[in-house]
C-alpha cells in the first residue's frame, strides 16, 4: 500500500543592500519606496523546526513550480540596480530566494 504525503510549500525573497534587508515579495510603488524603507528585519533561529529565518518577510504559499517562478521573476524586478562601465543593469545587492517545504501531519 502506498501512502500519500501531504505538504505545504512557501517562498520568501529578500535583498541585502547597504547592510539592510528588503522584502522583494512586498509590493513597492517604485525605487523611491526603497530609499525611504528602513530595511529593519530580524534574523532569528527557531528551534521548533523552521531554522534560521528572517522575521517579518512576506511568506507566500505556492501550489506549483510555475507559481514559485512567478514570485522569483516578480521579486527580481524590485532588486536594486545601477549602471557601470561593464554592465548597464548590474545588481548592486545580494538576494536570497527561499523555498520551504512543510510536512503536513
Amino acid at each position: 500500500m502506498r501512502m500519500e504525503t501531504q505538504f505545504t510549500v512557501t517562498c520568501t525573497y529578500m535583498e541585502i543592500y547597504n547592510e539592510k534587508i528588503f522584502d522583494l515579495l512586498e509590493p513597492m510603488d517604485g525605487p523611491s519606496d526603497k530609499e525611504g524603507a528602513t530595511g529593519e528585519f530580524t534574523v532569528a533561529e527557531d528551534k521548533g523546526g523552521r531554522g534560521v529565518h528572517v522575521r517579518g518577510l512576506t511568506e507566500k504559499r505556492v501550489n506549483s513550480e510555475q507559481e514559485a517562478l512567478n514570485l522569483l521573476f516578480a521579486g527580481e524586478l524590485g532588486r536594486t540596480t545601477a549602471q557601470h562601465k561593464l554592465n548597464r543593469r548590474s545588481n548592486r545587492s545580494h538576494s536570497i530566494f527561499t523555498v520551504r517545504i512543510y510536512l503536513n501531519t
